[in-house]
């Protein structure tokens, strides 16, 4: 965040934050998609129907029975322990430290931790037993996927190449990009074989061959 003084749960704001700090490089901020990347926090299916598990606000009514799969700068992090402590009241049990997202899937798989963080896009929630926790009372900053692009770029390309990026961002969003992470880091699909088929099951994005 260029500006800690931004709000960083006003969209907008954050929009204009980035733009204003990336300008001197010479790099335009396009408009964001819905789909947004954000810390997050996941339980198993099995958990989630034990406790009656759905917001973050349920878990804080059951936190002293669970445990915690997280990177080792949670602690720390304002919006990881101390934001759930302070906004949602939640206090762990047991607090594991694992610095990959892997290590602390396959921890709540193995019920070794109850609760892990995780990236809100990983596909491993796409198609699995996981519950990703509602954050119910915003603890989160926007972190809403969002074009840049280099001026060098929007002068070869011109406003196709804007109007295309914005056709993109209009149409991709969170459930979407899950979906997408999971074809690819899931099931093994070709990264590029997966963007041309999510292009041609959105067709209003591409333009017929009497408009290219």
């Amino acid at each position: 965040m260029p500006d800690t003084r931004v709000d960083q749960h006003d969209e907008a704001a954050v929009r204009t934050a980035l733009a204003d700090a990336l300008r001197p490089w010479s790099v335009r901020v396009l408009p964001s998609a819905r789909a947004a990347n954000q810390n997050g926090f996941a339980v198993t299916m099995a958990t989630a129907v034990s406790f009656r598990l759905d917001s973050l606000s349920d878990l804080a009514k059951v936190h002293g029975a669970l445990s915690l799969a997280a990177p080792p700068e949670c602690r720390t992090r304002s919006f990881c322990l101390p934001g759930l402590q302070q906004v949602y009241g939640v206090h762990f049990a047991r607090f594991a430290s694992y610095a990959s997202e892997a290590q602390r899937l396959q921890a709540l798989k193995d019920e070794v931790s109850d609760v892990a963080v995780v990236f809100t896009t990983d596909g491993a929630l796409a198609g699995s037993d996981l519950v990703l926790l509602r954050d119910d009372r915003r603890l989160q900053p926007v972190e809403n996927v969002t074009p840049v692009v280099s001026a060098r770029s929007l002068s070869r390309y011109g406003p196709r190449l804007v109007a295309a990026l914005d056709r993109v961002s209009a149409a991709l969003d969170s459930a979407g990009l899950r979906f997408l992470n999971w074809r690819v880091d899931v099931a093994g699909h070709d990264v590029a074989s997966e963007a041309q088929g999510w292009l041609l099951r959105h067709p209003a994005l591409t333009p017929s061959p009497s408009r290219q």
